[in-house]
């Protein structure tokens, strides 16, 4: 990689937001355009807005991890869905469970059948951020849009895992709760 750039829509936030380090191949830029020539692109930003930048994105840059949920709709699904073997290559989704210890464990007692049929799972998650007083306001922690909350943030790794594991998921149930106690959270969820 020989420059990585880093964008937000608006300058001052992304300054205040802790970045002090910059490193030879970064560039910090509110000029969406300048990410056109990056060959790697973070989407790091709310959910809903994943597939509006892979879209912007997917023909004009390197390679683009993008955080997970990668869509909110049917629609965006099938718009990734649609992209070619090429543009797949190039597009990585943070469902980083796949690639650990619980999964390989998992992994092994499912084909083994150490523990007989598996017929049901249940997990709860929360994230240490729920507890901070900077997330008051965070995009990760409201009840509304349940893909930009707890289970869009954390919650999904583990629905992922399942459906690597075990194929189609038949029935699911899920339920937030507001495990720090801060008014109008949702921040852990149960599946």
């Amino acid at each position: 990689v020989d420059r990585v750039s880093i964008y937000h829509n608006d300058m001052g936030r992304l300054m205040k937001s802790g970045i002090k380090e910059k490193s030879p191949i970064t560039t910090y830029t509110s000029c969406f355009p300048d990410l056109f020539h990056a060959d790697a692109v973070f989407i790091t930003s709310p959910p809903a807005t994943h597939v509006t930048f892979v879209e912007a994105l997917i023909d004009k840059v390197g390679h683009i991890y993008c955080e997970k949920p990668p869509a909110c709709t049917e629609e965006e699904l099938e718009y990734l869905n649609s992209l070619n073997l090429q543009e797949k290559e190039r597009l990585y989704i943070n469902y980083n469970y796949r690639h650990s210890e619980l999964f390989y464990l998992a992994q092994r007692f499912i084909e083994n059948r150490e523990l007989g049929d598996l017929i049901h799972l249940d997990f709860t998650s929360t994230h240490g951020l729920a507890l901070s007083d900077s997330t008051k306001n965070d995009w990760r922690f409201q009840p509304n849009k349940p893909l930009e909350g707890i289970f869009g943030n954390v919650a999904i790794h583990y629905i992922d895992m399942c459906m690597m594991l075990l194929g189609k998921i038949k029935d699911i149930h899920t339920y937030g709760s507001n495990l720090s106690g801060k008014p109008g959270s949702i921040d852990t969820a149960s599946i």
